[in-house]
C-alpha cells in the first residue's frame, strides 16, 4: 500500500520508520515506542491524517498530520500563508488567547508533518447541533 503526503509516495513501512525518526528527533518523544498508525478519513483539504498509537510517551496516541505544503493564498493581506501555516498560526493564536485546542506537539512543516494532540474521533459538529446525548453517544431519532 502506498501513502501519498503531499507530493511524497511511501509505503506504510516507510512511514512508520519516518515517524519512529520523526519522535526519536524530539527528546519529548525520544523514548517513544511506535506502536501502530492507522489511517484516519480526513476532512475537505489535502492533508492526509493518522492516529499514531505510543508506548513509553507522554500521551498514548496522537496525530500525524501529513501537509500539502502547497502555496494556497489566503484571504490577501501583506503575507501569503499557505493553509499549513495557517494551521500553525491559528491554533497558536487560539491557544495563547484561552481558547482549548489540541496541543501542537511536534511542528515539522519543513518535512510537511505536524503531530498534533489526539483529540477523539467525535466531530465537532456534533457538539454544535447538540445531537449528542450526555455519554457523548450520538442520538437516534
Amino acid at each position: 500500500m502506498t501513502i501519498t503526503i503531499g507530493v511524497i509516495h511511501m509505503s506504510v513501512d516507510e512511514l512508520s520508520l519516518l515517524v519512529k525518526s520523526f519522535l526519536s528527533s524530539d527528546t519529548r518523544y525520544s523514548r517513544a515506542e511506535l506502536l501502530g498508525i492507522d489511517t484516519l478519513v480526513g476532512d475537505v483539504s489535502a492533508r492526509r491524517y493518522f492516529r499514531v498509537n505510543l508506548k513509553n510517551a507522554p500521551m498514548s496516541s496522537a496525530i500525524l498530520m501529513g501537509l500539502t505544503g502547497k502555496a494556497l493564498g489566503l484571504g490577501g493581506g501583506p503575507r501569503n500563508l499557505n493553509q499549513d501555516d495557517a494551521f500553525v498560526e491559528m491554533q497558536a493564536y487560539l491557544s495563547r488567547s484561552g481558547i482549548r485546542v489540541p496541543e501542537l506537539y511536534i511542528d515539522a512543516r519543513d518535512e510537511k508533518l505536524l503531530l498534533v494532540e489526539d483529540v477523539g474521533d467525535l466531530a465537532l459538529w456534533h457538539f454544535a447541533l447538540g445531537d449528542l446525548d450526555e455519554d457523548g453517544e450520538e442520538q437516534l431519532e
